[in-house]
């Protein structure tokens, strides 16, 4: 998160992060740099983050009592105190709406953020500072490394369409419910079946399920390919034509 609001090119109006959490928690998150100003959850002493714990030096609100407000009909209110370290908003720009290309863009960009969350790349990418060119990108996201498969990693983003439900290696995301389908699982299997290694096999099966749980809808290809002793080139295509069931928004990506 901090990487992110760190980067001009996303954090256009200078946004702060802010923390709402019991004393402890606040002071920790503070310290270790991950926050700005913290909203102090005072309000009950039956927290153990609250008891014997200094309030941080950070803080900017101090939730502390709740009482109920005398109206018809009545509700809850709490007293907050204040400090002064958070000025609050100190502007309000006036937006046009957002046309169907800016809508289309946000959609296309916040699946391919959680392809690249779901893959552990969306820092690697948010590190580059740049925008998604979604008619042709290319972006070298550099080498990233689990317990013992070290990966370099290029993102391609288009808004064609290169896989059908029956190519090869393409697996439709489908459900049963709440749960990825049997259907999804034994293709999964079918391309594990590929390789002999157990770490990669682990490694290609949390992937593909968990891009496929980030994004919900979409086509998932998944290659192998030998590239020498000890070095296998993965090409992971990931893609759909149905954005309007992922955010409402017709479109592809």
């Amino acid at each position: 998160m901090r990487n992110a609001f760190n980067q001009g090119v996303y954090n256009t109006k200078n946004y702060k992060i802010g923390i709402y959490a019991p004393r402890f928690v606040c002071t920790k998150v503070y310290e270790a740099g991950l926050c700005d100003f913290s909203f102090v959850a005072d309000m009950s002493t039956g927290f153990s983050g609250n008891l014997g714990y200094q309030i941080p030096e950070n803080w900017a609100f101090d939730q502390f009592v709740e009482f109920t407000y005398s109206s018809t009909p009545n509700f809850d209110l709490d007293n907050v105190g204040v400090s002064g370290l958070d000025a609050g908003c100190r502007k309000v720009d006036t937006t046009q709406d957002d046309t169907d290309e800016d809508r289309l863009y946000q959609a296309q960009r916040k699946y391919t953020n959680c392809i690249l969350r779901s893959t552990g790349l969306l820092d690697k990418f948010l590190n580059l500072g740049v925008e998604f060119n979604f008619e042709n990108g290319s972006y070298n996201l550099g080498t990233t490394a689990t317990e013992n498969i070290i990966i370099s990693a290029i993102l391609k983003t288009s808004e064609s369409l290169k896989l059908h439900s029956s190519s090869s290696n393409t697996i439709s995301i489908t459900w049963n419910g709440n749960e990825l389908s049997s259907g999804f699982k034994t293709s999964v299997d079918q391309i594990k079946s590929q390789v002999q290694d157990t770490e990669l096999q682990a490694y290609i099966e949390s992937t593909l399920e968990d891009v496929a749980t980030s994004v919900k809808v979409g086509n998932i290809s998944y290659q192998i390919v030998s590239a020498g002793v000890n070095t296998m080139k993965l090409s992971l295509i990931c893609e759909t034509d149905n954005l309007l069931e992922f955010d409402d928004v017709t479109g592809n990506v």
